[in-house]
C-alpha cells in the first residue's frame, strides 16, 4: 500500500451543485467549512484533556467520578454501630440554659390531686435546640448641637459598625460574605438562605453590595500586611 495524502471522495452530485456555486457562494461555504473544522479540531483537544476531578481543578470531591465498584463497596456497607460497639450518649450539661419542671398533677388512673406528693424520682433530660432567628432593626439617632463657645456644629459619634452609609450590620454581613467565599453559595441561593433560616429579605443588589464592601475591607487589610511585612525585611 503506497503512502500519500487520501483524497476525499466526493459524490458526484454534490460534484454538481458545488460546480453550480457563484464565487460569492464558494467563499461563504470555505468559511462555514474552516469554521466547522476549528470547532471539530477544538473538540478533539477537549476529548483528549483528563477528566475533571478535585484534584486537577477547583471540582469538589463530591462530584469526582465514582467507579461501579466503588460504589457497589458503599452500598454494601452496614449503617450504624458495629457489634460489641459501647453505646456513646451525649452527656448532660451542669447549667443549662433553660429548666422545664414537668410534675405529675393528678393521677390518670382515679384523677387524684398529686401536685402536694413528693417525687420519688425526677429523670433528668436535655435536648440542644437553637434560638429562634430573627432580624434585629437597630437604629441610632444621631444628635447634632452647636458649640456654645466656638459657635460649630458638632454630631454625636456613631458605635463602630454603625456608622453612617451602612444598612447591614458587621455579623450580617460577616454571615453572608462566609456563606458566598467560604461555602461557594450563589446569590440565589443566598438570598433564599437569609428568608428562609434568617427571616430576612435580602435583595440581590443588597448581597451583592455586602460582599464587595467585604471585599475592600479585605483588600485594605491585605494591603496593610504588606506594607508591614515589606517593613519587617
Amino acid at each position: 500500500m503506497k503512502s500519500g495524502v487520501v483524497k476525499a471522495m466526493i459524490p458526484e452530485t454534490a460534484k454538481l451543485k458545488i460546480e453550480e456555486q457563484s464565487r460569492e457562494e464558494l467563499i461563504t461555504l470555505i468559511y462555514e467549512l474552516a469554521k466547522e473544522i476549528s470547532e471539530l479540531k477544538a473538540e478533539i483537544v477537549r476529548l483528549k484533556q483528563p477528566p475533571t476531578t478535585s484534584q486537577n481543578s477547583s471540582q469538589p470531591p463530591s462530584r469526582d467520578f465514582k467507579s461501579s465498584t466503588e460504589k457497589k463497596r458503599k452500598r454494601s456497607k452496614k449503617k450504624g454501630a458495629k457489634p460489641g460497639h459501647e453505646k456513646q450518649e451525649r452527656q448532660l450539661v451542669g447549667n443549662p440554659n433553660k429548666v422545664i419542671e414537668v410534675y405529675a398533677d393528678h393521677c390518670e388512673n382515679c384523677q387524684h390531686n398529686l401536685l402536694d406528693q413528693v417525687p420519688v424520682q425526677v429523670t433528668r433530660r436535655q435536648i440542644t435546640e437553637l434560638p429562634e432567628i430573627k432580624p434585629v432593626v437597630i437604629e441610632t439617632r444621631q444628635y447634632e448641637v452647636i458649640c456654645p463657645s466656638c459657635g460649630k456644629l458638632q454630631r454625636g459619634k456613631l458605635p463602630e459598625g454603625l456608622e453612617s452609609g451602612r444598612y447591614f450590620g458587621p455579623r450580617l454581613e460577616a454571615v453572608v460574605t462566609d456563606l458566598h467565599h467560604e461555602h461557594h453559595v450563589g446569590f440565589k441561593r443566598l438570598l433564599k438562605i437569609c428568608e428562609e433560616i434568617f427571616g430576612l429579605t435580602l435583595s440581590a443588589g443588597g448581597a451583592v453590595s455586602i460582599v464587595e464592601r467585604a471585599g475592600k475591607a479585605a483588600q485594605a487589610e491585605a494591603e496593610a500586611l504588606g506594607e508591614e511585612f515589606a517593613k519587617a525585611k
